[in-house]
């Protein structure tokens, strides 16, 4: 999509017109033109967008809140129900996320809305525009693959966007970058990984998901430089969304690295939630249960939000479990041991990162295959 014919003229336009919009002005600019990109590239679901906009904006009381994102979260678990793509013109079973039904972009939306309706209720956003929440929602450059934005941080940007001749240099760097990312490194490492379907010896395997590994993080990473490369372009700011995550040296800090605006969402909107919930119930006396309910919580709602399928919400299960054994992980080391040479050595942190960059990749075995596949290439790698 970003180096279609017709995107590259919608940027330009976009980019025109802005620069030349009055200050006051540029939020009715970005909205009009997100409109515009929706009645391109998604028209059936432009009247979707511009309706939930709407809840959006009325659902703002701590009542009423609640019925407007029960309604989002409706909508998004049925787009992300497993159906038989089949009769949706697809292929074998899977969410109907991976159809071309579902409404473009509503996974970043439902979330980008939901902060809007929370902080809102909560007085943090004082700004009642309905022209800058349509500039925030239909801001067609982070609709497709995100990043997640903040309301405050973004209308705070556009307020003070120049398109100065640095930001469209910047820009364009990203975009090349993350053309890069796609067109060479993702399609290549893509022909390795399609072998892990039918690997049969556990080299051919290991081969192939480490290859779909860094195949996701190339092609997930390229989409989010391109977002972040023409709002730049624009002389807009939008959150950074990869900090090379497979030099983590744990699986914490992989997720401080990976996918960082939704796991920063998910920090403030789940685990804190639910953190803060269980502290004022008896078990408030046992932090490490609340701990373990916590990370369950944020990463079922992770692999939920992938899709409903059982394969996504095994995944974020198992990185519940990872995060949360490095949680006591880190409670119970010594502080004289995680302080020592030995310790802080660069021979451990690389081990770090191969564990870490294994331990993911066995995950996304579930990311990539129904449960049943998934266990029979487990038992290939592991079990030999």
């Amino acid at each position: 999509m970003f180096i279609e014919p017709r995107f590259v003229v919608l940027v330009a336009l976009c980019w025109i017109t802005l620069s030349i919009a009055p200050a006051r002005f540029r939020s009715h600019t970005l909205a009009v033109w997100g409109v515009a990109f929706y009645a391109l590239f998604a028209p059936r679901a432009l009247w979707l967008v511009a309706g939930l906009t709407l809840v959006a904006f009325v659902c703002v009381g701590r009542r009423t809140k609640w019925a407007g994102i029960a309604l989002i979260v409706g909508l998004l678990a049925y787009y992300k129900r497993p159906v038989d793509l089949m009769a949706a013109g697809g292929a074998g079973i899977g969410p109907l996320a991976d159809s071309p039904l579902v409404p473009l972009g509503l996974s970043y939306l439902a979330l980008e809305l939901i902060h809007y309706m929370v902080e809102r209720s909560r007085g943090r956003i004082k700004d009642r525009s309905l022209p800058n929440l349509a500039a925030f929602v239909f801001f067609f450059p982070c609709r497709v693959a995100g990043p997640i934005k903040r309301y405050g941080d973004f209308t705070a940007s556009v307020a003070q966007a120049n398109g100065s001749s640095r930001d469209v240099y910047i820009g364009c760097y990203r975009i090349l970058a993350g053309l890069f990312k796609k067109v060479v490194l993702a399609d290549l490492l893509n022909g390795v990984a399609a072998t892990a379907d039918a690997a049969t010896t556990p080299e051919v395997a290991w081969k192939a998901m480490a290859a779909y590994s860094l195949a996701l993080y190339m092609d997930f990473s390229a989409y989010s430089d391109f977002a972040i490369g023409v709002s730049r372009v624009m002389g807009i700011r939008v959150p950074e969304n990869f900090n090379w995550p497979y030099l983590s040296t744990n699986i914490q800090d992989f997720w401080n690295r990976w996918h960082m605006s939704l796991s920063t969402w998910v920090r403030d909107y789940v685990f804190s939630t639910v953190g803060r919930q269980l502290f004022k119930t008896p078990l408030r006396h046992r932090p490490g249960v609340i701990a373990t309910a916590s990370y369950f919580a944020t990463f079922l709602v992770v692999g939920a939000w992938h899709g409903l399928a059982s394969n996504f919400l095994v995944w974020g299960a198992y990185h519940g479990v990872l995060v949360t054994l490095f949680h006591f992980y880190k409670a119970w080391l010594p502080d004289s041991v995680a302080a020592s040479r030995i310790y802080q050595s660069r021979v451990i942190s690389a081990g770090g990162v191969v564990l870490t960059f294994a331990l993911v990749t066995i995950g996304l075995v579930f990311f990539r295959m129904d449960v049943p596949h998934a266990v029979r290439t487990l038992r290939l790698m592991l079990f030999m």
